[in-house]
């Protein structure tokens, strides 16, 4: 199960048992998330990508593209995605202004997965790799791999955002990378539902590093 630290201020840290942590800005949006796991339990089993990342198996080779598509959702200077973090302070802006419902449409979706993954790529001088999901044979999910094979993606946490969560575009990046681990089990990153259970509720102890905050 995972593990739930309260912040004097209200915010709350619900932390896997992977280490991975999701931050909430308050009681009340960490039980919509619940609410929401609870709701998609119901539904059943569903791969995030289903649907999404366009291409399928050759996404790869189209990410160039999609990046050309995506400065062309957003209406930014195709120049201005030069792979820096101004950069993604403006996609960021786009998103928050078009919603999370519309970012999740396959034709926006992809373009933000291949343009972040490929800042991801380079910030690690990776490699993309494709692989079959053994859940869903139907759908292929974009991962980016290391010198030592260690894998991180980009569309995890992407999808938590819109589906669920804040959008901070600009600060996630750089933490997935530092996050890739060995592949332990293809397929590990299923949906909102197999993926993140959240806590039912909150154990009143703070983080190690709560204290040092204001």
């Amino acid at each position: 199960t995972d593990s739930v630290y309260v912040h004097p201020n209200g915010q709350a840290l619900d932390v896997g048992l992977k280490g991975r942590g999701r931050l909430f800005k308050s009681q009340e949006e960490f039980l919509q998330a619940v609410q929401r796991y609870e709701e998609l339990s119901k539904r059943g089993w569903r791969h995030i990508l289903k649907g999404r990342p366009l291409y399928g198996q050759d996404f790869i080779d189209h990410v160039p593209e999609l990046i050309d598509q995506l400065a062309e959702n957003f209406k930014i200077p195709r120049n201005e995605l030069d792979m820096s973090a101004g950069s993604l302070k403006k996609v960021e802006a786009k998103a928050k202004r078009f919603g999370r419902e519309k970012c999740l449409l396959p034709e926006y979706f992809a373009p933000l997965v291949a343009y972040i993954g490929e800042m991801m790529r380079q910030e690690i001088n990776g490699r993309w790799v494709m692989i079959l999901s053994t859940r869903d044979k139907e759908v292929w999910e974009p991962w980016i791999v290391d010198s030592k094979d260690l894998y991180c993606n980009s569309w995890s946490a992407l999808y938590d955002m819109f589906s669920e969560g804040g959008i901070w575009i600009s600060a996630y990046p750089s933490l997935e990378v530092k996050l890739r681990q060995p592949w332990a089990e293809p397929s590990s990153q299923l949906n909102a539902v197999s993926q993140w259970a959240p806590a039912a509720g909150f154990i009143p102890t703070d983080p190690p590093d709560s204290k040092s905050e204001a």
